[in-house]
């Protein structure tokens, strides 16, 4: 007894040798779809496997084997199926066809599985080892006895004496995006990926919302619904072994209309991609926009994607969908072309709440015109002058949370309105404030501007100017906003500056002495160069001219050398020349023309320089040392040259 139990326990354990040997080609088997090899043995399929299906969305090009049998392990007595589906081409739509499985278990010699004509087939193994299969999908064609075969690829069986439990599972599917919008359902395949690989656990399928789509439990093929109906489902593997325990794991799947909804903040753009797996290019796109009832197309193009231009608030609750054209064949095998309409996305476009503050402003002098055609600047403002200061402010974004403001605009402290105007009536809610550390300006605020309901407001200030000589003053009109709740908003909003120089209504001038320095025999004979008030600075203006007057008549200038260079005792032979460029004049008592202005003009400072101003000429003679000066006189005069 012992002798022949220890025979059979060899046996055993060749039998297990072989089996896995045989697993091992069959992992091959699955990969390559043509032969499996383990050691010395190669499977040998009935027929060459036939290619895939050549397809894009819901357009079948070629026909073929869209779910293939797999490779799968069981023990004795313990059911398991493989399952297949077939995806059809226009050529290949026919009432007559047939299913026909064949089987092999020396990987060589393949006889048909008897009563087996269906897409799936169940096997209840009763004994361990390895039996290979493969399919036969037969065609009628419009010819007698003339058939077209889809072979599927091989896949094994492999029959374990006791069970493998799974520790775990991978969940993926083929295609995580299904639509939900066309006249045939579109579907997919889920699979589950044992650990570890020769488990023996069972596999069901189910989904967690079947108004989404459904699936089969067995071959895990989901649907999607053909109702518009648009969310994601997860498709739920449990995982069941022999102990009867059981675990799950799951993997998402989009369902929608092949666009997705966008939400942009205002002024960014947004981009709406084309979902899903399509397997070929589009021969044209063409994009939509529906806003208020109106189909605007917006791009025509082969992209699946489309971005918008930067939206604004009124783009909100925009739809975009898309025609796509592909390439197709119809049943004569003749190319042609296929058209897909996805459904609606819709674009959500959240305002922008900041307010956008527009302030123009201009400025104008109702006494005295200044022929200047820039209404922000007035000139030659004296005191009693009669100003006017108006503009709009406007908040130009509809959804700003700016409810009221304050609007502030500052003057010389001298100063004060005389009247206040706010879109065209006389306003008393304003106040002159004076300004911190500042005791020569003051600030009219006009207070309590409502921008609740109103987004534009005009403003007019009547002001009588003070005497402020000559000053440039500057003032920029700013608004300081405040929100629903009375909260202020961080930043003011400030418009264009307007200027108002001032002016005392006198021409002012100021004559400068000019030295001629510590001069040598060389210089005898030469015109030499002067400093004014005895500096090098030769750009130094031999008379500065502030020309503030209102009304600028024509106006002369006269430089006269009243006396002589003398060192009291002494006279210098010499005599000043007033040089432009390289003419020049010499200066005599009775005085000569150096410059003028026209009517209108303002009389421009008489400057001195290396071309042009006053040079000193000696003469050839005898000269004694000594401080030598001379006086000049300089005339004005209101009169044309």
């Amino acid at each position: 007894m012992l002798k022949k139990k220890s025979k059979y326990i060899l046996i055993a354990l060749l039998a297990l040798l072989m089996f896995f040997g045989l697993s091992s080609a069959s992992d091959k088997n699955s990969q390559s779809g043509n032969t499996a090899k383990a050691d010395d043995v190669t499977v040998i399929p009935k027929e060459t496997p036939s290619p895939d299906p050549l397809s894009g969305f819901l357009i079948t090009w070629r026909s073929g084997y869209s779910l293939q049998p797999q490779s799968q392990y069981t023990y004795i007595d313990s059911p398991v199926t493989m399952s297949t589906k077939m995806q059809l081409s226009p050529f290949d739509f026919t009432l007559l066809y047939k299913h026909l499985w064949y089987q092999s278990t020396d990987g060589r010699t393949w006889t048909q599985v008897k009563g087996a004509n269906g897409n799936s087939l169940t096997v209840t193994p009763s004994k361990t080892g390895v039996v290979y299969y493969q399919k036969d999908y037969r065609v009628n064609t419009l010819i007698p006895f003339v058939y077209n075969h889809y072979w599927s690829q091989v896949a094994s069986i492999t029959t374990l004496p006791d069970p493998i439990d799974a520790t775990d599972a991978t969940v993926s599917v083929d295609n995580d995006y299904l639509y939900n919008n066309q006249s045939s359902a579109m579907t997919t395949f889920a699979h589950a990926k044992l650990t570890p690989s020769n488990s023996t656990a069972k596999v069901s399928w189910s989904v967690d919302n079947t108004t989404l789509a459904t699936i089969d439990a067995t071959t895990g093929e989901i649907t999607a619904n053909t109702k518009g109906q648009s969310g994601t489902v997860n498709a739920i593997a449990t995982i069941t072994n022999s102990t009867g325990k059981s675990f799950q794991r799951q993997t998402a799947v989009k369902i929608g209309g092949g666009l997705e909804d966008q939400t942009v903040n205002e002024g960014e753009t947004a981009t709406f991609a084309i979902q899903g797996k399509w397997g070929q290019s589009p021969t044209k796109v063409v994009w939509h926009k529906v806003l208020n009832g109106k189909d605007t197309v917006v791009e025509t193009s082969t992209s699946m994607s489309y971005t918008t231009p930067e939206t604004l608030y009124t783009d909100d609750q925009a739809k975009y969908y898309a025609d796509i054209t592909m390439p197709s064949v119809d049943a004569s095998g003749n190319t042609t072309t296929a058209n897909i309409k996805t459904g609606s996305a819709t674009l959500t476009v959240n305002a922008d709440t900041n307010p956008k503050v527009n302030i123009t402003s201009n400025v104008y002098n109702q006494t005295y015109d200044d022929h200047n055609s820039d209404d922000t600047i007035i000139n030659g403002v004296m005191g009693g002058d009669k100003l006017v200061m108006k503009g709009t402010i406007t908040d130009t974004n509809a959804n700003s949370v700016m409810t009221a403001a304050g609007f502030r605009i500052r003057i010389p402290i001298n100063m004060a309105p005389s009247s206040v105007k706010v879109d065209g009536e006389e306003y008393g809610g304003y106040v002159v404030d004076s300004v911190q550390g500042d005791d020569t300006v003051a600030d009219i605020a006009i207070t309590n501007l409502d921008f609740s309901k109103t987004k534009t407001h005009t403003y007019e200030i009547a002001i009588d100017a003070g005497y402020n000589n000559n000053l440039q003053f500057v003032t920029t009109p700013t608004l300081y906003g405040q929100t629903a709740d009375e909260s202020n908003l961080p930043d003011p909003y400030t418009g264009n500056p307007l200027g108002i120089n001032f002016s005392d209504g006198e021409l002012n001038v100021k004559a400068h002495d000019i030295d001629y320095g510590q001069l040598k025999y060389s210089n005898v004979g030469t015109a030499v160069d002067g400093s004014v008030d005895g500096t090098n600075n030769n750009d130094k203006n031999l008379l500065t001219v502030n020309d503030n007057r209102r009304d600028k008549t024509a106006t002369q200038i006269f430089l006269a050398q009243t006396t002589p260079f003398s060192d009291g005792s002494n006279t210098l032979a010499s005599e000043l020349r007033y040089y432009n460029g390289s003419n020049y004049t010499t200066l005599t008592k009775d005085g000569i023309p150096i410059s003028s202005a026209a009517n209108g003009s303002a009389l421009n400072s008489v400057g001195n320089n290396a071309t042009d101003g006053l040079k000193l000429y000696m003469y050839n003679s005898a000269i004694k040392y000594g401080s030598y000066s001379s006086t000049l006189s300089w005339t004005v005069v209101n009169a044309p040259e």
